[in-house]
């Protein structure tokens, strides 16, 4: 199995869980779709994500739109995710920096992981090596 394939699959059950809390409209979504990323263009994480959001842009026929938020650890892309309306258009690309990491070093982040934001899917997993 590619790594293509587990991306598209995991994205899949990601836009479709998404999408079930909104209801499942034959035209939905109706709009184009943001994907947040807190990382500059060009990156891993980026990449990954555009190849993703042109695939189902082919086959929904629907706009599925990256967003760059790079810096403040992830904090501006993660508090623009926040001041999105719960309506499934929005979705936030976070991994272990966003989750774990700021919390345990900055104690007073502008938003809760647990509280404020809904898991809805796996995208997929590495491993690194940190020398």
């Amino acid at each position: 199995m590619s790594l293509h394939s587990i991306f598209f699959g995991a994205l899949a059950a990601v836009v479709a869980t998404a999408w079930m809390g909104v209801g499942c409209a034959k035209d939905h979504p109706d709009k184009p779709v943001k994907i947040i990323v807190p990382y500059t263009p060009g990156g891993q994480a980026d990449l990954a994500v555009r190849i993703i959001a042109e695939k189902f842009t082919a086959s929904l026929g629907k706009s599925f739109v990256v967003l760059n938020l790079p810096g403040s650890s992830g904090i501006a892309a993660m508090n623009s995710a926040l001041a999105a309306p719960a309506d499934g258009y929005t979705i936030a690309y976070v991994d272990a920096g966003h989750w774990a990491i700021n919390v345990a070093l900055n104690p007073k982040l502008p938003y809760d992981p647990e509280k404020d934001f809904v898991p809805i899917g796996l995208f997929g997993e590495t491993t690194g090596l940190f020398l």
